[in-house]
């Protein structure tokens, strides 16, 4: 049995009317196909950034399952004919996480889908590499090519 983490976008309508069955529904795919759900959580609604079957916005929901390694292409196809799901994404992970963060858990009110770097004390995002970086990578060939000769003044090696 693997980690997997699978995350759902979900149709809003079915989803408001009867979350509790929408969920049961997804939890039965998967011991249907020898999965086991080991934690889940409901990302609540977010508007996307296109269109997916004429639905603006969408329910994200996170799962972390085990499965066998056979299991995941049923497990796809089951997903991609339900009614209620707009999206499915299936990657495998080492392990599984104690607890599943929200994104305003992680950086405040930061909009879904946002970059999550590291942040320093001031807020900002890290510096990049400074003038230290370029001046060690000076003489370094790139491309695994030696240069012959000086360049000359338009910049290419005089041949």
């Amino acid at each position: 049995m693997k980690n997997y983490e699978v995350m759902f976008v979900l149709d809003t309508r079915p989803a408001k009317k009867d979350w509790e069955a929408l969920e049961k529904d997804l939890h039965a795919a998967f011991q249907k196909h020898g999965a086991t759900v080991v934690r889940s959580a409901r990302w609540g609604e977010k508007k996307m950034t296109f269109e997916i079957r004429r639905q603006k916005k969408g329910i994200y929901y996170l799962a972390y399952i085990q499965a066998p390694i056979d299991a995941i292409p049923p497990l796809r196809r089951e997903f991609q004919l339900h009614d209620a799901v707009l999206r499915t994404l299936i990657l495998a992970v080492e392990q599984i996480p104690a607890t599943i963060h929200f994104y305003s858990e992680i950086d405040g009110d930061r909009p879904f889908g946002g970059d999550y770097a590291p942040r320093s004390e001031g807020g900002a995002p890290p510096a990049g590499p400074g003038p230290e970086a370029a001046r060690e990578m000076e003489g370094v060939d790139l491309m695994g090519t030696e240069a012959k000769g000086d360049l000359d003044a338009e910049g290419g090696t005089g041949r």
